[in-house]
């Protein structure tokens, strides 16, 4: 069997139904280009979203050659993209959050994009296609790096706008990141860099890895076409303890590995600030940075 142009994982994690609704209308789009790609569906859930997706996958794609299913621990989203292309001879690699859905012609222009950026005279290593919401109106999906003059003035404005450029009508073009919700990389930049660093269970992953590829001299890019339509994106959500618990570690962590010293303690300081504002709910979050701040500092 030849090597399939793409490698396409799809992570789940308590949202069986979701997960199982995307398999399926991607294959509904365009059944043969559907059979062209390489599908990983992996579970990282609870036992009964297991059950329930296991339930489902095998009645919709029964003796599938080219879409299987995975359990495995949750060691967070990066690590689960990581596991899913351990050991992939694709030249293109496709990283999906379950909450999508294609919008027309997506896989046509995906595959298109996978090709393109397996030529390494480019030096594209990462590329993120276009999200729209619920309502089909452009959301974010691209952005700056992160630096102490973007978290404070994103601290006045709506979320949506914190860390991403909101893309309506923005041209292709390169960035400095794109999001980990929908992300196609080049197969040898990933592996260069080692994939996503697990280190980072959840959050800043996306542009942890991007600011990585810059380093070596790989290129991301956005390219608005085929959107996919993003339907529970995080800063839709409203920030709750558990949230906060797995995206301020991820923070403090970007910040100390990317930034200057002084930044990265700026950070910290506003981030412990949050936490004494929020009080007792939010003792688990001060706990998790805390641990992240010491093994940080140990080296």
């Amino acid at each position: 069997m030849n090597s399939p142009p793409l490698h396409a994982a799809v992570v789940c994690h308590e949202s069986d139904a979701e997960a199982l609704a995307l398999f399926v209308a991607l294959r509904a789009q365009d059944a043969a280009k559907f059979r062209e790609i390489r599908w990983s569906l992996v579970h990282n859930g609870g036992d009964e979203s297991w059950e329930r997706l296991k339930s489902g996958f095998e009645r919709e794609f029964p003796g599938s050659v080219n879409a299987t299913l995975a359990r495995i621990a949750n060691r967070g989203y990066g690590a689960a993209l990581n596991g899913a292309f351990a050991g992939s001879v694709a030249p293109a690699l496709l990283g999906l959050n379950s909450d999508l859905l294609p919008g027309p012609g997506f896989l046509a222009e995906l595959l298109e994009q996978a090709r393109a950026i397996a030529d390494e005279k480019s030096r594209i290593g990462i590329v993120g296609l276009a999200l729209e919401d619920e309502d089909g109106k452009p959301q974010g999906s691209f952005g700056p790096a992160p630096t102490l003059t973007n978290l404070v003035l994103g601290l006045r404005k709506p979320p949506a706008a914190r860390k991403y450029s909101l893309p309506a009508g923005a041209p292709a073009q390169d960035v400095d990141w794109v999001t980990g919700a929908n992300i196609l990389m080049n197969a040898a930049c990933y592996r260069e860099l080692g994939g996503f660093d697990e280190r980072f269970f959840m959050y800043y992953e996306d542009a942890d890895l991007c600011r990585r590829a810059k380093a070596l001299g790989w290129r991301t890019r956005f390219v608005p076409k085929a959107p996919l339509r993003h339907l529970h994106p995080f800063h839709e959500r409203g920030l709750s303890a558990s949230m906060a618990k797995l995206s301020r570690p991820s923070l403090v962590r970007y910040f100390r590995r990317h930034r200057p010293w002084w930044e990265y303690r700026a950070a910290l300081a506003l981030v412990r600030f949050e936490c004494r504002k929020c009080g007792a709910a939010w003792n688990g979050v001060r706990e998790a940075i805390e641990a992240t701040v010491a093994e940080l500092e140990r080296g």
